[in-house]
């Protein structure tokens, strides 16, 4: 007895699962990609984040000048270097190495003083008054007041 031929309507083929599979590989690496993209946004945020406590930011009168100190608490997951300060400036002043201390700040560490700059005052030039203190990490930026007796 001779077989008979398939016909086009009983075979069944397994295209239907090939694109199932190839559908959730494409949207597993879309998935993936997107995932690597938002964890390079939002990586910087999270380790290089820093909080002023109050009253962290003070001014002190020294022979000098005034001394302006601001104490930073690390509260991001690693630690803070000076290569990660992408703005520290008194009154428009750019500080520079010499002016940070107690860097690298370790994460959780307690609040450490890490600005220490002498406002200079020069003959009648007066350093009382407000000083605006910019401090910032790639997480960051903040603006203060200090005021100078």
């Amino acid at each position: 007895m001779p077989l008979k031929k398939a016909s086009r309507k009983n075979r069944k083929g397994i295209t239907p699962v090939i694109s199932v599979i190839v559908l959730l590989l494409i949207t597993i690496g879309l998935l993936a990609a997107a995932q690597q993209l938002l964890f390079n946004y939002i990586q910087p945020s999270l380790y290089a984040s820093f909080d002023i406590p109050t009253n962290g930011a003070l001014c002190q009168s020294t022979e000098q000048g005034y001394k302006i100190s601001v104490y930073v608490k690390n509260t991001g997951l690693g630690t803070i270097k000076k290569e990660d300060i992408v703005a520290k400036e008194v009154d428009g002043v750019e500080l520079g190495d010499d002016d940070l201390s107690n860097l690298p700040l370790e994460k959780a560490s307690p609040a450490r003083r890490v600005i220490h700059y002498t406002v200079p005052c020069t003959g009648e030039q007066t350093c009382s008054g407000f000083h605006t203190v910019i401090f910032g990490t790639s997480a960051r930026l903040v603006t203060l007041d200090v005021h100078c007796p």
